[in-house]
């Protein structure tokens, strides 16, 4: 497909999504740009969330390391806690290190390019239906 025959198709599903919610055209561009403001923002909120659970992870992990700390015991619950512990904590900064990159990728294109973001977002998806 060509630039041309993206830029009718584009102009085709606009069409039919403003006379769907009886709406100009020229109307349903700019709610889609201040969409992707909306997007920007939870997309920095998650990786700011993301970044807060990975610390508490972390400060979780070495809480319970001090705490268990095997000392001339020979007590196996010791080393339980501590491999749960490190299980667990490895899992959830690996989902949120995902959810990062995840995250900044999308920030990328929809602080590079919006109207990529509009189209690939929003509309891709009515065309293809």
């Amino acid at each position: 497909m060509n630039s041309t025959e993206i830029l009718k198709t584009i102009t085709g599903v606009l069409d039919t999504l403003s006379k769907k919610l009886g709406v100009a055209v020229d109307k349903i561009y700019p709610v889609l740009l201040r969409q992707v403001k909306v997007n920007l923002v939870q997309d920095i909120f998650s990786i700011i969330i993301a970044m807060i659970i990975i610390f508490v992870t972390i400060k979780v992990v070495i809480f319970v390391h001090k705490k268990y700390k095997k000392e001339d015991s020979y007590d196996s619950d010791y080393d339980l806690y501590n491999f749960l512990a490190c299980l667990f904590g490895t899992i959830i900064t690996i989902i949120c290190f995902v959810v990062i990159c995840f995250k900044c990728n999308q920030l990328i294109q929809i602080i590079l390019n919006p109207n990529y973001f509009i189209f690939n977002h929003y509309i891709q998806p009515l065309i293809q239906k």
